[in-house]
């Protein structure tokens, strides 16, 4: 009888049996999983490999050119040393391009009907969040630097020109607006080193002569700390572009006859 409940303890296993074997199949599962895991990193690893090759690979061949701009700011560009468009400067440029596009045709329209017609172009905002240092300065000066050019040049062919009516105007095309006066100082001079840039790389003497006119007093710079009735007298010359802080911007727009930024694009 003895041997007889050995051999069916034996061959029923009994509870520790049992235990011992969810014990075993759960280790083999473990083993097989994490041997899984090992061969799958490599795999993930290679994958981000391939997609950090194949975006390097994108932004190689964007160009400035490519997004859009004219020669003299590509030009203007590489003399900042910009050999190519960060991501953000590939994303706003084009977008920026294409709104200042829709308002030099609105533009053209008013000059062939002979009337102002204001709010018939449908504007967007671009909204741009990027690292210090990525180029987010480049992104939107470049764009307008190219409209003013483009402006000026077919103002310059044409006998009713745009820029004599807008130059009459109180109110500058853009006002760039930075939070620090250090901030504003360092955009102004990004601003006048690609205008002189690209003035520099027209293509004859005539245009580059016609590009520093219309670029020489296009932008001015009104901060604290500078004399205020100089500014003042810069802001007599109508510059199309004006870098400011807020604080200074409000003085002119309080004490300033004749300052107002309601036209401003």
């Amino acid at each position: 009888m003895g041997q007889k409940k050995r051999a069916r303890a034996v061959k029923g296993g009994g509870p520790e049996a049992a235990a011992a074997a969810a014990a075993a199949a759960t280790a083999a599962s473990d083993i097989s999983s994490s041997t899984a895991l090992k061969e799958s990193l490599p795999q993930k690893q290679q994958q981000q490999q391939q997609q950090q090759q194949q975006q390097q690979e994108q932004q190689e061949e964007v160009t400035f050119k490519s997004l859009g701009l004219c020669r003299e700011l590509c030009a203007a560009a590489a003399a900042a040393k910009w050999e190519r468009p960060t991501q953000v400067q590939q994303q706003v440029i084009p977008l920026a391009l294409q709104q200042l596009q829709r308002l030099q045709q609105q533009e053209q329209q008013q000059q062939q009907q002979q009337q102002q017609q204001q709010g018939c172009v449908e504007q967007h905002d671009i909204i741009a969040v990027a690292s210090t240092g990525s180029g987010k300065t480049g992104a939107f000066v470049l764009p307008l630097l190219q409209y003013l050019l483009q402006r000026s040049s077919s103002s310059s062919r044409s006998s009713s020109s745009s820029s004599s009516s807008s130059s009459s105007s109180s109110s500058p095309f853009a006002v760039i607006m930075s939070p620090t006066r250090e901030l504003a100082l360092q955009v102004y001079d990004w601003v006048q080193a690609l205008t002189a840039a690209a003035a520099a790389a027209a293509p004859s003497a005539a245009a580059a002569a016609a590009a520093a006119a219309a670029l020489r007093c296009c932008c001015c710079c009104l901060v604290g700390g500078v004399d205020f009735s100089l500014q003042t007298l810069t802001l007599s010359r109508k510059p199309s572009v004006v870098v400011c802080t807020p604080g200074r911007l409000q003085d002119h727009l309080l004490r300033t006859k004749g300052f107002s930024v309601k036209g401003a694009k």
